[in-house]
């Protein structure tokens, strides 16, 4: 429980939900403003997301709720690569999605990505399903509007 609250500075490896990518891609003011701060210089701690966050990210910033607000084809592309550029993408496998049913979260999309996470020792999360995160040893963190939270937590400066 300790880590949750202190965690080792030095050694965080921060994993990015795909709800936060997508809401990225989408022009959320949150998200806009806590990947534009993680992917800062100021930000010296490695970025890690998944295939499988990736897919799901455009494929849902192109179909989206409805064709009218999806993205082109080359926008969405234009998005997918920028986000591969800034981060390492981690390969989803079948033998992360048996991992991820033997979790013991409620949430299987949110075992998927932890049991991605846990390959390269991420201890924080970004999210905005804290929730699906609480059962596992990491600090899951939202994407907040004012961040000198998320700042004092990753000792980032301005």
């Amino acid at each position: 429980m300790t880590r949750k609250l202190f965690p080792d500075i030095k050694k965080t490896n921060i994993y990015i939900d795909t709800n936060v990518l997508w809401n990225y891609c989408k022009g959320k003011a949150n998200e806009t403003a806590c990947l534009k701060l993680l992917f800062s210089k100021e930000n010296r701690h490695p970025l890690f997301t998944s295939t499988f966050a990736i897919g799901q990210t455009m494929a849902g910033i192109q179909k989206s709720n409805n064709r009218r607000s999806g993205l082109s084809k080359a926008d969405t592309i234009k998005k997918g690569k920028y986000l591969c550029a800034k981060m390492t993408v981690l390969d989803f496998s079948y033998q992360d999605i048996e991992d991820g049913f033997l979790q013991q979260g409620s949430d299987v999309e949110d075992n998927f990505h932890y049991t991605i996470s846990e390959r390269v020792n991420c201890n924080i999360v970004i999210t905005n399903d804290v929730a699906g995160y609480e059962q596992f040893d990491v600090i899951a963190l939202r994407p907040e509007k004012n961040l000198n939270y998320m700042r004092a937590v990753l000792q980032i400066s301005n």
